[in-house]
């Protein structure tokens, strides 16, 4: 049958012959009919046929499956403390070798989250509604005990940002952004914050005593003093609550005033790292002048036992900073005003005037 060069552009094809017309059976006795449809369809068509999946799901056998629908194995990821971040991170990890520091933090810490808690030094508004937080951590790698963190909050945690103060001990949760340097914090993006009473802290509580039957008129404002860590509960945690404690435990005067040393010494440790040291002779008439220091907490096991132990540690290049003063049982420290040295010198909570006139 001639085709006229008009008809070209189409392609006779048997009616049973065309893939995907469902109803056709090529086995059935029916006359073979021809259909014209465009070339490109047929050839559409025909590859359509090819490409098309022959296994429906339906089809798939058990082991399949169980392959698809197997749950992905959860990984345990161990959590991440300021100490730990710090040694990757720190300054002086940056000031040994920057350029391993700077890849520590793109493939260990980027992006990771964190729960830390640390001391408000200064909450500001930037932009887009969004808050910044400056935060004291501890141990500090500030020179100057201002402030290792800034903390960015969203908006929606304005009233919680509104109502904090500088002191204020917080534990927030968020996730790590920028690595910090000599001249700038790390950054961290805010996602929960909890405010934590600060040590020592005292609330004027007005309440009504009771007697067992009907309280009377009288009212008495009573004042509760939340006293701080005992060193016991010090020592029953770990990691960063341990340190947390540890420097509520610190924050107050310290004094040791005895006869055995010819050297008295008045400590007033305040909760933003800094302190007041005094010292005076027996035969001196008052304490005289202290000298502000920065002060923080360190770890680290003892080398006779292995069992680990917190201490005070004066920062900075004056002779306290060769000594550690050991949280010990009981509401005193263990001063060793050398550490390789012999000498230990109990210091106990609380002022003291010893000068006799």
């Amino acid at each position: 049958m001639a085709i006229s060069s008009s008809e070209q552009r189409f392609r006779y094809i048997p009616l049973q012959r065309i893939p995907g017309i469902s109803g056709v059976n090529e086995a059935a006795p029916w006359p073979i009919c021809y259909v014209a449809i465009p070339a490109w369809a047929s050839r559409l068509a025909v590859l359509a046929a090819i490409v098309s999946p022959t296994t429906t799901t339906s089809e798939k056998s058990p082991a399949q499956h169980a392959t698809e629908n197997k749950a992905a194995p959860v990984v345990e990821v161990p959590a991440i403390t300021w100490e730990q971040y710090l040694a990757d991170c720190g300054l002086k990890a940056q000031e040994v070798n920057e350029a391993r520091s700077a890849q520590l933090f793109a493939e260990k810490y980027r992006g990771r989250l964190i729960r830390w808690s640390g001391t408000i030094v200064s909450t500001s508004e930037g932009f887009w509604g969004r808050y910044s937080l400056l935060v004291l951590m501890s141990p500090t790698e500030s020179a100057f005990g201002t402030s290792d963190l800034s903390l960015e909050a969203p908006l929606g945690m304005k009233n919680t940002i509104l109502s904090l103060n500088k002191g204020d001990r917080i534990v927030f949760d968020g996730k790590i952004t920028s690595q910090g340097g000599h001249f700038i914090n790390h950054k961290i993006e805010l996602t929960n914050l909890s405010h934590t009473q600060r040590p020592q802290e005292t609330r004027d509580i007005t309440t009504h005593l009771t007697q067992q039957t009907k309280p009377n008129k009288h009212t008495i404002p009573a004042v509760v003093v939340v006293a701080p860590p005992t060193a016991n509960s010090i020592y029953s945690l770990s990691g960063e609550e341990a340190l947390v404690q540890a420097r509520e435990f610190m924050v107050g005067t310290w004094t040791y005033a005895k006869a055995d040393f010819p050297l008295w010494v008045k400590w007033v440790v305040r909760e933003d790292g800094t302190m007041d040291a005094y010292e005076a002779h027996p035969i001196d008439d008052n304490w005289g002048s202290p000298k502000t220091c920065h002060w923080e907490i360190l770890s680290d096991k003892y080398g006779d036992t292995g069992q680990r132990y917190y201490a005070f540690h004066v920062k900075g290049d004056n002779w306290l900073a060769e000594g550690r003063a050991i949280i010990s049982d009981g509401d005193q420290i263990l001063w060793h005003p050398q550490m390789n040295g012999r000498l230990v010198l109990a210091m106990e909570r609380g002022d003291k005037f010893p000068f006799s006139k």
